[in-house]
Formats: structure tokens, sequence, C-alpha cells
């Protein structure tokens, strides 16, 4: 027991503070066959605000020394990212991965937008798959500079068409223990898929939902809990928090909502913020105007 606990002593003081930060901010919010995200600009105004907070460079790429941008769209504010078609998207991504990321500490990517089992739609209605994207950013030898450092993805999109109106709480939970294995000594060489963690706004094949007037439930949340706790909690530990807050909610027609993430994270990961911000507190209940996001 004492063993144990050492090591989780240990794992625990392992952690990794993001202090300097680029982030990708990309918004769709216009497509050629399909309704507008009414409530998607209220994401990007959440999303932008916290990584105000969070000292985050954004969406500004003079300091990653690319070498060709040619396929990047840009206009009086810098680099384009809002309502871009699927081969856009994959110049954005394509382009941004080959940086130089060593005056940063993390890649952090938010993405809002319609999408599919297949993918994540462009305005052109044509699909660009998530893990195409962070493949990108894995790093590798020919593009080291992420090599350690958390790279974290952000996706408020439609995964399908299902959609649940969820089951009963049972009056108890049977809790069983947890078991921590140990792995032995940790390598000179850190393998291409650590390090990664995506955070998605709705389970494999299922719908996410939308507030017209506050944006998606998801970006919603995760803003709300990163801006409350980010000051002393780590990034898993409250993306079950908005995991929780988001299961909570439900449609004006009884639909639910399951958040998940998926983590090769080796470090606890905490934002460089100093205090909470005031945000309202969330509610189990939407107010009308709630739609998928497909």
């Amino acid at each position: 027991m004492e063993n144990l606990d050492a090591k989780m002593a240990e794992m625990y003081l392992d952690t990794k503070k993001i202090r300097r930060g680029f982030a990708l901010v990309l918004v769709n919010d216009e497509f050629k066959h399909r309704e507008k995200r009414i409530g998607a600009q209220q994401d990007k105004f959440n999303i932008m605000k916290f990584c105000e907070r969070a000292k985050f460079t954004v969406n500004d790429i003079k300091n990653l020394k690319l070498k060709n941008t040619s396929g990047l769209k840009f206009d009086s504010r810098g680099l384009n990212t809002h309502n871009l078609t699927a081969e856009q998207m994959n110049d954005v991504f394509k382009t941004v991965s080959k940086g130089d990321f060593s005056s940063y500490d993390a890649f952090v990517c938010f993405i809002s937008s319609h999408g599919s089992a297949g993918g994540i739609m462009g305005t052109d209605d044509e699909l660009i798959p998530l893990q195409k994207i962070v493949d990108y950013f894995k790093a590798t030898s020919k593009f080291p500079s992420l090599a350690d450092k958390p790279k974290l993805f952000f996706t408020q999109n439609c995964r399908g068409r299902n959609w649940s109106v969820g089951v009963e709480k049972p009056d108890s939970d049977d809790d069983s223990d947890d078991v921590v294995a140990d792995t032995g000594c940790v390598p000179v060489t850190i393998p291409e898929e650590a390090d990664i963690l995506i955070a998605y706004s709705s389970v494999d094949g299922y719908e996410s939902y939308r507030n017209k007037k506050e944006g998606s439930w998801f970006v919603t949340e995760l803003t709300k809990v990163f801006n409350k706790h980010a000051h002393n909690m780590d990034l898993t530990d409250m993306l079950i928090i908005v995991n929780n807050e988001v299961a909570r909610k439900v449609s004006e027609k009884g639909k639910k909502q399951m958040p998940c993430f998926l983590t090769t994270l080796r470090k606890a990961v905490y934002f460089d913020l100093a205090q909470p911000s005031e945000s309202p507190a969330s509610s189990s209940q939407e107010p009308p105007n709630d739609q998928p996001a497909l």
C-alpha cells in the first residue's frame, strides 16, 4: 500500500502548467446546403474570452516560422479561421502543424461546426476526419517542437444522427476500487501518440445541441467550468465536471447529450489562471431554442 501511495503521489506531482499556449480557434456557422448555426458566434465569444484569460496566442502564426503559407486565408485581422471549406480547414491544420512551437508549451485547438460520424464539416458540406487533424500535430522526428507538450482538441459538432432521452438513475451506486498498475521505467523517447487529449461534445454516433442565444451546450459548459476551476484544478478533472453538467441538461423535446474525452496525456495539465472568474451558475434545464447542431 505504501508503494502504491508513493506511485500515486509521484504521478500527481508530475504536472504541466500551460503558461504560454498557442491556440487555433475555428468556427463555421454558414453552410452551402445547411441551416445557419445560430449561436455559434456565442461559442466563439466564450472561447476567445477564456483564451484571453489563459494568455494564449490565438490564430497568430507570425512566430511559428512557417515557410509556406500559400494555402491559408488572411484578412485585416490576420489568419482567417471563420467559415472555411473542408479543404481550407485541412490547409490550415496541415500548414500550422509544420510551425516551430519551441516558444510555446502547448497546442490548443477549438472547433465549432456541423459534423457527422465521418468528421467535421466545412462550409461546402464536405467532411474532414478529426483523426486526420490530430495526426498532423503528432510530434515526429521531422517536426519535434511539440514533443513532450500537450496537444489539446475541443470539438463541438454532431458525430451522428442518434439521440438519447436518458435513463433514470438508481437510488444507490455500486462503486468499485480502482487498480493502478505499475508500468515500469519511462523510456527516453516519447511515443508519437503521447500527450494528446480530444474532448468531444458527444459520444460517437450521437447529436450535439445548441441554444440560439447562449451557444452550444458543450462549449457553454466547457468555458464556464474552465473559468471557474482552472486556477486550481487539472484539465481532466474539469472535463469530468463538464461531462456531468452537459449530461444534466434536457431539451424541450426531452433529448439528452453526453460529451466524452480521449487522452494519452502523461501529466496532469493545468492552465495558468490566477483566480476564478465570475460566471452564472449552470442550469440542468435549457430554455427554448435548443436545436441539433448537425
